[in-house]
């Protein structure tokens, strides 16, 4: 692929690029030249030309594709006929991706020697550049994409119950119950309690954090760093249990079936059962969202 650049074009602002299409096998390129250079922070570049290629539609370029190559770049010498070529040394070969889809040389070829007639680079006000690309592999791998929230935002609950005696007593049914749903990182969630403690747990309380709308999909995935807890409503010293677990589809809940006994929650010094009411609450640390693709 060669691409001509007029002397109007060369001259022009350093933000100008001259841009030319190119299609090599199935992939759609651009060979991307900056005459006035690409200024970096150490200033490198501003004195060269920069040339780069770039895949023309990024946002078409799936998860999981790649393409490795050897590129050579080219500047014609009109005068002796003939090629300088030029290679990236710092690689062996480039490696094109959706987080990565454009590579290039920032300082290509310095202005003072592309503007030496006896280079012959420039002649009559015509400057010739071109690419070379030898595909090497073109590949589609698995992976995973990770998203970090630290300390989310509205990342914690509280759920009162009252009358709490009547589902510990005598008379109380082991029934399951939960707190009204609420939302955390766009997702829903909500604590499940057992108050007679599930099967194997008998007499203690079972707490339990729940996703209501937990990704349908096998491939996403989220890891929750949270803490339940019991309010100490009269010395502020809550009791709390840490909760690390990973919410998908064949797991939608994470919690303790023996979080505390109820001889423990009861008892009037603990401070746990006030006025007949208790107050568990959940706040969440870290969420980790993990998509996989392939």
């Amino acid at each position: 692929m060669l691409l001509s650049v007029t002397a109007q074009e060369y001259g022009a602002a350093e933000a100008h690029c001259h841009r030319a299409a190119h299609v090599r096998s199935s992939l759609n390129l651009n060979l991307t030249l900056y005459p006035n250079g690409i200024k970096k922070a150490d200033g490198v570049g501003s004195d060269h030309i920069s040339l780069y290629l770039a895949i023309a539609m990024p946002d078409t370029v799936s998860n999981g594709w790649e393409v490795n190559a050897y590129v050579n770049f080219f500047v014609f010498d009109q005068i002796r006929d003939r090629f300088l070529q030029i290679q990236d040394a710092s690689v062996s070969h480039w490696r094109f991706h959706n987080m990565k889809t454009e590579c290039g040389i920032a300082n290509l070829l310095p202005h003072s020697v592309l503007n030496d007639p006896s280079s012959g680079y420039v002649v009559n006000g015509r400057c010739v550049i071109g690419v070379e690309m030898f595909m090497i592999t073109k590949n589609t791998y698995k992976g995973e994409s990770l998203t970090t929230v630290k300390q989310p935002n509205n990342g914690s609950f509280f759920w009162k119950i009252d009358n709490f005696e009547a589902l510990v007593g005598k008379s109380a049914s082991n029934k399951l119950i939960s707190s009204s749903s609420f939302i955390v990182e766009g997702k829903k969630w909500c604590i499940t309690l057992n108050p007679l403690g599930e099967e194997g747990s008998e007499g203690h309380l079972s707490i339990f954090l729940a996703c209501l709308d937990i990704p349908v999909s096998p491939e996403r995935r989220i890891f929750v760093n949270s803490t339940l807890r019991i309010r100490d409503q009269i010395n502020g010293n809550h009791f709390g249990k840490l909760v690390d677990g990973w919410f998908e589809t064949t797991k939608v809940e994470w919690g303790f079936p023996d979080f505390m006994s109820i001889p423990t929650l009861v008892d009037s010094s603990k401070g746990y059962l006030v006025k007949n009411s208790v107050i568990i609450e959940v706040i969440f640390h870290h969420m980790f969202f993990v998509k996989n693709f392939a």
